[in-house]
């Protein structure tokens, strides 16, 4: 202790001491020479690490007979101390009295007098816990009190209430403060200086606020402060807390200094070991991830709860084992690679995958990091982190996203991403493609931009209402780039980050333009309705709704509201009321009514008029509304009634002809049909009406083929005007849907200008007719082609038969006439004599399959067949041939696929490619057959490879040619017929693919052709989703082996056809985005190829669409609800024309 030699100073020495002790922040407990204590402070008490029974009037009890400490027992170490002096010991975390929780430090210290033995001192460090004077502690004499400050303490200076030092203790107090800090002077005595003396200038504001802060609240305050003493810096963790007097008045200041140094350069020391980053990942990583410690063997030495749990294994199941045993995936070499690696860097990384005890797999990520323990020995931390759920987590996150950006992506709504500002950050292609966009332009957009500004309602809208969530949705108007406008109906949501800023606001914008126009068109034919000449009435539940003022004019009211709800029957007279009853009844029942008649009316002053009447009905909120437009036809009908009796004349003599008479008179610039007779029904299945009502009837049920024919020849009657009369015969399509074949006579009659003022007609049905006459020419044709397939017959068989029988005869007649001959000669020409035979019969079958073939008289019935399986079978056909040869044989088909031919067919193309091959393919040689995919979608391409002589190039364009008929002998001197494979390429062509040969002398063969895959999948495109599950039933039901895949429009069916191989596509008509006929044009003028056969299934297709969808190629139309039977038969005959490109 250093103090000056005043009585003054050592009674303030005397008075303070005992405070000083109680107050200071370290728990000080003093035992003697027996171990019985004799000395424990407040702060002691207050820590939370004594045992209850030490607790209350600790002084007396001896440390002998029981544990101390809650959590350690300690009485080893102090029995120690005599011969050791000194000893240290960490506690663990402790929970204190007032409910904090500390780590706390024990040192040990020997107290000797002289050479006595005298006892010892505990002490417990917690800057934080500052206790109350505990009473029941008998004082100890000053100068123990001082003896015992003056160990505790690093540094500890006691100052009265306004900083001047009136004592300073501990064991750096000469080392460290021997110099003025202000003057870097010696200082010889630090005593009656102000405290702010020895501190650094550094810290004199943090000294200012604390004694400030303790006169105020009379609370402790502390600080970190440090000292640069000879080149070596010390580090002090400063706590200073106030002496209280009564009434809590400071008597003086304690300023504690807890040299922290040693901690500060361990703490440096490590962070020369490791980087920052890997220490606290270390640190922080502890808890939860496994960590292994390896020795220099590899063997494990320490493994944490968290290892346990990862691996399944206890702390004594791994102790002292070998690494590889639980870490299969690295070996005992690879371990210690790692360890020659760590020599050379800090930190090795790998994912390896292992075996839990309990058999599961996990992925795991591994870090191995090289250290040293105490002793020096060689340590390898091992830190592993389950990644099992991470990997299948970001694999679900990468699925469910790659499925949101598909939505979003392929949404017909338009949808983007906008700052507050208003600058777009993403926008899908729906938005780009309406707004007619690129995204270069795009991003130097803001939304506001595509404002149409004369808009009322978009100059109101402002993205600061969207963000306080004033406004959800909007309708605004877009302006495109082509200037067109764009109504929507916008809906705003505002995304925020993790820091509750805004991230981003995103709008989907519905297109309403539709809506729109559907509005203004309400509200135009509403101006129609009111204007109209003709009379308008909706009735509903017997009662009129709305009225024109039309209609209440023709029955003889002023205006229309005094016919609302006046029940449509009493405008009916008594004479047809019955009737009309009917109808309106049978209409209120759903049942068949005519929907255009004529009735007599009872007016509102008793007259009457014949009143023509048209209705059709509508459902709303399931209530049925019939509209009814009427005519007064008064004057009409007695027009009516009098040419009636003039026609009735004629009528007779008309309507007894097969043929059907018809005129056509000029109206204007015009020729309109004035009459038909009723036979034209019978022709064509459609009445006089509907050809009187339409002037281009003839044209629309016009054969396509036969359309521009037709076309041009009237023009050019129409035009000559010396010709007076023409003849067409053309086909017409039938209302039943079956072709007609008609002879039309026309006769006309021209003015001075040579135009045409009337025409009359003259219509008959030649099917029959032409049906012979395309017998008689198809008979012909027959004929013809059959003469010339026998006359190509017979060339071959007379040029090749030749051979073969000229070495029969030839052998046959020396057996027969040399008798000098040897038993050795005899069976020499009898083989050649069953060679030139064997090859006979062979060329023969060739012949005979190949004129079937071109005569169309083989069957062909394409199915499903196993490519595998078929070669295999190919192959073993041949084996024989092949071992005998020693030849190689190679199925490489190794995928499952299936192509769709004729089996038998199949297997003569296999057949014959097999037999070349091995004709031609020494011993020793392979022959592989393998097949990839064709450049054609819904063809797969098969090639037959051999290593045998080759072809060369001159007879390469030969080998197909049956006129050529090029054949050579085989390596084993193999005859051949040269028919074999003309005979595959017919097959091969039949079914619709190609065949061709590349080849290099002495190198080998490769024969490939394509084939069809046999495609089992069919594309249904409605945009109605009951009807595209109903309809998928259907043809699930008729077809069960293929699979109906679906499409709400017709975009969407266009993506599908672009990437899959289809057998069948059956579309609607009407349908957003593309209609059917635009995806039938769109698909024709592809460059796809192997296109398949397209039928249309729709509700609302009339006699102009079927015909447009004829001219397109497409074969099928039908209309809603569709006849079972016939659209089976459809769907058949389609799947059967596969190859049809």
């Amino acid at each position: 202790m250093v103090s000056n030699s005043s009585e003054e100073e050592k009674q303030f020495e005397e008075i303070t001491a005992a405070a000083l002790l109680d107050a200071i922040p370290v728990g000080v407990l003093v035992f003697d020479e027996q171990q019985n204590i004799t000395y424990l402070n407040a702060c002691f008490s207050s820590l939370g690490v004594l045992r209850p029974k030490f607790l209350e009037k600790p002084v007396g009890k001896s440390l002998k007979d029981e544990q101390l400490f809650l959590s350690a027992d300690i009485r080893k170490e102090i029995q120690n101390l005599r011969e050791q002096f000194f000893f240290e010991k960490e506690l663990g975390n402790q929970k204190t009295s007032d409910g904090g929780e500390i780590s706390v430090f024990l040192k040990g210290v020997a107290l000797f007098e002289e050479e006595n033995f005298r006892g010892g001192m505990l002490m417990v460090e917690d800057l934080k816990v500052l206790g109350k004077t505990n009473d029941s502690n008998p004082p100890l004499n000053n100068e123990s009190y001082l003896n015992l400050l003056q160990n505790l303490s690093d540094f500890m200076v006691l100052t009265d209430a306004d900083g001047s030092i009136g004592y300073v203790f501990g064991s750096q107090a000469k080392t460290v403060f021997r110099k003025n800090i202000q003057t870097g002077k010696p200082e010889k005595d630090l005593l009656q200086r102000p405290i702010n003396e020895i501190l650094p200038q550094a810290s004199l504001g943090n000294l200012e606020k604390s004694l400030k802060e303790i006169r105020e609240t009379k609370k402790r305050s502390s600080f970190l402060t440090s000292f640069e003493v000879e080149a070596e810096e010390f580090v002090f963790d400063l706590q200073i807390f106030p002496v209280l007097a009564g009434r809590r008045e400071i008597q003086f200041i304690c300023f504690f200094f807890k040299d922290i140094s040693p901690y500060i350069k361990e703490m440096e020391h490590l962070r020369q070991q490791i980087d920052e980053l890997q220490f606290y990942e270390t640190i922080t990583q502890k808890a939860s991830d496994a960590l292994l410690v390896l020795n220099a063997e590899g063997k494990i030495n320490f493994w944490n709860k968290a290892a346990e749990k990862l691996f399944g294994y206890s702390k004594s199941e791994v102790f002292n084992k070998p690494f590889e045993k639980f870490f299969l995936s690295i070996d005992h070499n690879k371990l210690f690679a790692i360890f020659s690696y760590l020599t050379a860097t800090e930190k090795y990384n790998t994912s390896v995958s292992i075996i839990t005890k309990q058999k599961q797999k996990k992925e795991i990520d591994i870090s191995f990091l090289g250290t040293k323990n105490r002793e020096s020995s060689q340590l390898y931390v091992v830190l592993c982190n389950d990644i099992t759920e991470k990997i299948e987590v970001e694999r679900v996150l990468r699925v469910s996203e790659e499925r949101f950006r598909s939505i979003v992506h392929n949404a017909s709504d338009l949808i983007c991403n906008f700052s507050e500002a208003g600058r777009i950050i993403y926008a899908n292609p729906s938005f780009l493609q309406e707004l007619g966009l690129s995204e270069k332009e795009l991003s130097e957009k803001k939304l506001t931009d595509f404002f149409e500004t004369s808009s009322a309602q978009q100059k109101k809208f402002s993205i600061k209402q969207v963000i306080q969530g004033k406004v959800k949705s909007a309708e605004l108007t877009f302006v495109k780039k082509n200037g067109g406008l764009l109504e929507v109906l916008g809906n705003f949501s505002v995304t925020y980050d993790a820091q509750k800023k805004l991230k981003y606001i995103g709008g989907i914008f519905s297109d309403i333009t539709a809506k729109k126009a559907f509005e203004q068109e309400l509200l135009l034919m509403r101006a129609i309705f009111e204007a109209s000449n003709d009379g308008i009435a909706v009735e509903s539940n017997n009662s009129f709704v709305i009225v024109n003022n039309s209609f209440a004019k023709i029955f003889g009211y002023e205006k229309g509201e005094e016919l609302l709800n006046t029940n449509p029957l009493e405008l009916v007279d008594e004479t047809d009321l019955l009737r009309i009853r009917g109808y309106t009844e049978a209409r209120a029942r759903k049942e068949t009514a005519p929907n255009h008649y004529e009735f007599l009316s009872r007016n509102k002053n008793g007259t009457q008029n014949f009143i023509e009447v048209s209705v059709t009905s509508f459902e709303f909120e399931d209530d049925i509304f019939f509209v009814v437009i009427s005519r007064d036809v008064s004057e009409r009908k007695r027009v009516q009634q009098a040419i009636k009796e003039s026609e009735e004349r004629y009528r007779t003599i008309t309507e007894n002809l097969d043929d059907s008479l018809w005129t056509a008179e000029r109206a204007g610039n015009n020729i309109r049909y004035t009459f038909f007779t009723t036979s034209i029904e019978k022709i064509t299945g459609y009445s006089q009406t509907e050809f009187l009502h339409d002037s281009r009837y003839f044209f629309k049920i016009t054969f396509p083929d036969d359309f521009k024919m037709i076309k041009m020849r009237l023009r050019k009657f129409i035009n000559n005007y010396y010709k007076n009369s023409e003849e067409l015969v053309f086909r017409i399509i039938h209302k039943q849907g079956h072709l007609v074949w008609i002879k039309n006579k026309i006769t006309v009659t021209r003015n001075q200008r040579g135009e045409i003022l009337k025409m009359f007609g003259l219509v008959s049905d030649i099917s029959i007719q032409k049906k012979a006459e395309e017998e008689v020419e198809k008979s012909s044709d027959n004929l013809k082609k059959l003469n010339d397939t026998k006359d190509r017959f017979i060339s071959i068989v007379s040029h090749d038969l030749r051979t073969p029988f000229s070495s029969i005869l030839g052998f046959t007649d020396i057996l027969l006439n040399d008798d000098e001959i040897t038993a050795e000669e005899s069976k020499q020409y009898i083989g050649y004599i069953q060679e030139s035979a064997q090859s006979m019969l062979a060329l023969v079958n060739s012949l005979l399959d190949w004129t079937r073939l071109q005569t169309g008289r083989i069957r062909f019935e394409p199915a499903k067949i196993d490519l595998f399986e078929h070669v295999k079978k190919a192959l073993e056909a041949v084996a024989g041939f092949a071992i005998k040869k020693g030849i190689t044989l190679q199925n490489l088909v190794t995928d499952e696929i299936n192509v769709f031919a004729d089996k038998s067919l199949l297997s003569q193309i296999f057949g014959n490619l097999l037999s070349n091959a091995l004709k031609f393919t020494k011993s020793g040689g392979t022959i592989a057959i393998n097949f990839a995919q064709s450049d054609v979608p819904r063809f797969i391409e098969i090639w037959v490879n051999d290593t045998g002589t080759g072809i060369s190039k001159e007879n390469l364009s030969k080998v197909f040619d049956v006129d050529a008929k090029f054949t050579s002998e085989g390596t084993a001197g193999e005859k051949g017929t040269g028919l074999g494979l003309s005979l595959v390429k017919e097959i091969v062509e039949k079914h619709g693919g190609k065949i061709w040969v590349e080849s290099k002398v002495g190198k080998g063969t490769t024969f490939k052709f394509t084939l069809p895959k046999a495609s089992a999948t069919i594309l249904l495109v409605d945009d109605n989703k009951t009807d595209r599950l109903l309809y998928s039933k259907i043809l699930k039901s008729f077809v069960p082996d293929y699979e109906i895949i679906l499409a709400g429009d017709g975009a969407e069916a266009w993506e599908i056809i672009k990437e899959t191989s289809l057998a069948l596509i059956i579309s609607d008509h009407t349908m957003p985005k593309m209609n059917g006929m635009q995806l039938v044009k769109r698909f024709r003028d592809s460059s796809i190829k192997g296109k398949p056969h397209v039928i249309i299934l729709s509700g609302d297709v009339g006699k102009p669409e079927t015909l447009a969808y004829n001219d397109l190629g497409v074969e099928y139309v039908f209309q809603k609800p569709v006849n079972l039977t016939q659209f089976k038969e459809a769907i058949e005959q389609s799947l059967r024309k596969i190859f049809t490109k």
